[in-house]
């Protein structure tokens, strides 16, 4: 699903309007009667109870007092509008609405009637929140702050339209002035502070709702920014036939864990074969394999001696890298001089799907000519501290400028990015997309979420290409790293139903991965 910008929304109703034909105040009313079918038929809300719609004199407003037209026309008996903006400061097709309303309007656009007004909207056993839309970009004071305070502070059911009022459209920075809804109901497409931290922990349920778009609109490609849900996880689930044996899901390779940190090979490895792979193979120094063999028998290890002669090992590591499907580098690997030099001739030497996470990535951070010399397909899986070092830059947070900037980098290196944040974002070098994932919570700021996420992509790609090989099935390689985050946030959240965010670890996220499939199956 397309997750659509101010300046989206704006060309899709000019678009669908020239196409069809159709007037502003059409579309209003059909917004209007889509959310009232909503409110009467998914929230099951009877026709006698009292319903408060507060319009603002923007679109959202039409959009309201349209609304409250579907629901007194289908027999609604307790609607009633407050109008924050007098009627000589409407827009043409939202005054439409209000001169045909009049007698269920109450004005409130000064102060003193609002405040004779609250009485009335607080007897509202529903309030439908039709004050500011898509427009805003500052914070909202004056009237409409107050307007914003006392409707929080009811605590009635408030229903809003396309955004809660305060909300950003292009920013999913939380505003200090919003309505905190318990729904809210997107007209099209999602926006971005709808599906996004830290607004979207203060929309409610969200639902989104067409009203006629067709499919060349809202799946337009110039809109970049995609939400991964469990439609499309469904879509992309691995295939399981049921005469298959092991070598059809592929043979990962991981290069992980360093003394004190072999736990990391672990997480990673276990984590590829609880998502499907056929096979996982740990390759390393001794005494960091003896641990991994020691909890994980279904693991095979093979040891690499990095204090070898240097064309030893890299003869040891082309000879065990070979026939892999796909490679992992990096979690708990370290970056001592000799790990730095054997990671420069992977680079140079490997020609196959590689994934490059913690380490890794520190290491190709200062280097990053190395890009140039690798030849296969990519994959990077940076934080918000990694991703500084790639781009040079520091980074807080992820918002426009860091996704921009990210994007930009995963084009230019020929990368596809998985950028590790509270929203796991995806990014495909090849055509700008981004992909935003829906899954995952709180409960993954521990140690080893990371490398369980490592080690579940690198399984689903192995099976993936696995099944390519064996039976031909082409595959999306974006949309199969979009599928492995979203199974990593479902067994996230699923843990987090098992125990807490804050006691669950990374073990209970490899432990739920096969209740996510099951979610899905």
């Amino acid at each position: 699903m397309k997750i659509a910008s101010q300046a989206d929304l704006k060309r899709i109703d000019e678009t669908f309007l020239k196409t069809t034909g159709m007037t502003e105040t059409e579309l209003i009313a059909g917004a209007g009667k889509t959310v009232a079918d909503f409110i009467r038929g998914e929230l099951r809300i009877p026709g006698t109870v009292g319903i408060a719609v507060i319009c603002g004199g923007g679109n959202n407003g039409a959009d309201g007092f349209a609304t409250a037209m579907a629901l007194i026309g289908s027999g609604f008996s307790g609607v009633r509008i407050y109008a924050a903006k007098p009627r000589a400061a409407l827009r043409p097709s939202t005054a439409w609405f209000y001169e045909r309303l009049e007698r269920a309007v109450t004005d409130i656009s000064e102060k003193e009637k609002f405040e004779k007004a609250k009485d009335g909207i607080s007897g509202a056993e529903v309030v439908v929140d039709c004050l500011l839309g898509t427009g805003v970009n500052a914070a909202v004071t004056g009237l409409f702050a107050e307007i914003v305070a006392f409707v929080n502070s009811l605590g009635k059911k408030v229903v809003s339209v396309d955004l809660p009022s305060g909300f950003y459209s292009d920013s999913a920075d939380l505003p200090a002035v919003h309505i905190d809804p318990g729904v809210t109901v997107a007209i099209g497409l999602p926006k971005i502070s709808l599906v996004m931290g830290p607004a979207k922990y203060h929309r409610g349920k969200l639902y989104v709702r067409n009203i006629g778009f067709g499919d060349e609109l809202l799946k337009d490609p110039v809109m970049k920014t995609n939400l991964y849900d469990e439609k499309l996880a469904k879509e992309d689930l691995p295939a399981r036939p049921d005469d298959s044996f092991k070598g059809y899901f592929g043979h990962c390779a991981i290069w992980a864990g360093s003394e004190g940190k072999a736990g990391a090979a672990g997480l990673a490895s276990i984590a590829s074969l609880r998502t499907g792979a056929g096979l996982t193979t740990v390759l390393g120094e001794r005494n960091v394999l003896s641990i991994i063999a020691g909890f994980h028998p279904e693991v095979m290890t093979a040891p690499v001696s990095f204090e070898s002669p240097a064309d030893e090992a890299e003869e040891a590591m082309i000879r065990i890298l070979k026939d892999k499907t796909v490679v992992l580098a990096g979690p708990g690997l370290g970056t001592s001089d000799k790990t730095k030099e054997y990671f420069r001739r992977l680079m140079k030497n490997y020609r196959g799907p590689l994934v490059l996470d913690a380490d890794a990535i520190n290491m190709l951070a200062p280097e990053q000519a190395l890009l140039k010399e690798f030849m296969g397909r990519l994959v990077l899986t940076p934080h918000p501290g990694e991703i500084s070092r790639l781009l040079g830059r520091e980074v807080d947070k992820i918002d426009d400028s860091v996704i921009e900037a990210a994007r930009a980098y995963a084009k230019e290196k020929n990368a596809w990015i998985v950028l590790k944040s509270s929203d796991t974002l995806v990014f495909d070098p090849s055509d700008g997309q981004v992909w935003l994932n829906s899954t995952g919570n709180a409960g993954l700021a521990k140690a080893g979420s990371g490398d369980v996420l490592a080690g579940i992509i690198t399984g689903i790609l192995s099976q993936k290409f696995g099944l390519e090989k064996r039976l031909g099935t082409k595959f999306d390689f974006t949309r199969a790293l979009c599928f492995a985050v979203w199974l990593h946030g479902r067994a996230a959240d699923l843990a987090a139903e098992k125990t807490d965010m804050r006691s669950m670890i990374a073990g209970d996220v490899i432990g739920a991965i096969s209740d996510a499939y099951r979610s899905i199956t």
